[in-house]
């Protein structure tokens, strides 16, 4: 069963893979020996731009408690950008979020910045994306987002197992390491 969560996070692994860029994130190894956040690190340093949906930090569980991992990520690239050093100045990123102006309840210190909405739905997000990516890499060639979403509704009429099949084949493509590795999301 394809959660919310899921759908979102495919549909951005879709779009940056369809826009021509390498997806990157923490689960592209599974190796138990590896600390995570040391990973998620990695992945960070190596990457120009970054994606960040901080929408899944909601309360779960008995106390609910709230899940700070993907704004804890989103500190750690901002902190890259900013004491990174040279090669780090240049990092650019897009913030994600649910609903407007619904982050500064639970980490207002990023009011600073501009953060776009997607109401959790996936065409909304693959639009903007597709946007903001197609101006990242000045590229006319990349498909819009309103082309990139219906091709997305399509995939995912197959549901969760095939979408992850084809991020993984696509990802792990000859092709995808040559597109844009250089500048990898």
């Amino acid at each position: 069963m394809t959660t919310k969560t899921d759908s979102l996070f495919f549909a951005i692994v879709f779009t940056v893979i369809r826009s021509g860029f390498v997806a990157r994130c923490a689960l592209e190894t599974d190796n138990s020996a590896d600390n995570r956040f040391d990973k998620i690190c990695q992945v960070i340093k190596e990457c120009r731009y970054g994606i960040h949906d901080i929408c899944p930090s909601e309360a779960d569980g008995n106390p609910p408690l709230p899940r700070f991992n993907m704004p804890l990520e989103l500190g750690v690239f901002l902190g890259a950008k900013k004491y990174g050093g040279p090669a780090h100045r240049s990092k650019s990123c897009i913030i994600f979020d649910r609903e407007p102006y619904r982050f500064q309840r639970f980490i207002s210190d990023i009011a600073g910045q501009d953060i776009h909405a997607h109401g959790g739905d996936t065409r909304r997000l693959i639009t903007k994306l597709a946007m903001w990516l197609r101006m990242q890499c000045r590229d006319q060639k990349v498909p819009g987002g309103i082309a990139i979403a219906d091709e997305f509704e399509t995939f995912n009429l197959f549901g969760a197992p095939f979408m992850r099949l084809v991020c993984y084949i696509l990802a792990k493509s000859p092709l995808a390491t040559t597109m844009r590795s250089s500048s990898s999301t």
